[in-house]
């Protein structure tokens, strides 16, 4: 694989992380209650993210196949899914995601990526 196809493929892997943090972030950000469906919406989603990243900081690579880890998910995939999932173990996904201060939490985590994705994207052409 070229190597600006691998690093597309982890700043990929990077941003759907991101992406899934904002949303529920935005989900639960500046409201003072939730309803009950969006409370288990917020509980199901942080379930799933939780489950991704400790999975995908475990192999240290984008996707689950025999391939060895490149170089690029070592530097820059790897770390910030390994500190995610550090973090992401101290939410309980069956906590009240505003009584529990989710937000505070995935803000740091989802700042983490980001500024990895960052460093990943100076790597390309005209990044």
């Amino acid at each position: 694989m070229a190597i600006i196809d691998e690093v597309k493929r982890v700043a990929d892997a990077l941003r759907s992380y991101e992406a899934r943090i904002i949303e529920i972030v935005s989900l639960i950000a500046g409201k003072t209650s939730l309803g009950d469906y969006e409370v288990q919406r917020c509980q199901h989603l942080l379930t799933e993210l939780k489950r991704d990243i400790k999975e995908s900081a475990d192999r240290g690579k984008v996707e689950d196949n025999r391939l060895p880890q490149t170089e690029w998910e070592r530097m820059y995939f790897q770390p910030p899914l390994r500190k995610a999932n550090a973090e992401l173990h101290r939410l309980r996904a069956n906590s009240h995601p505003i009584h529990s201060r989710w937000s505070l939490l995935l803000r740091d985590v989802g700042r983490d990526i980001s500024d990895r994705l960052e460093l990943l994207q100076r790597q390309l052409p005209g990044g």
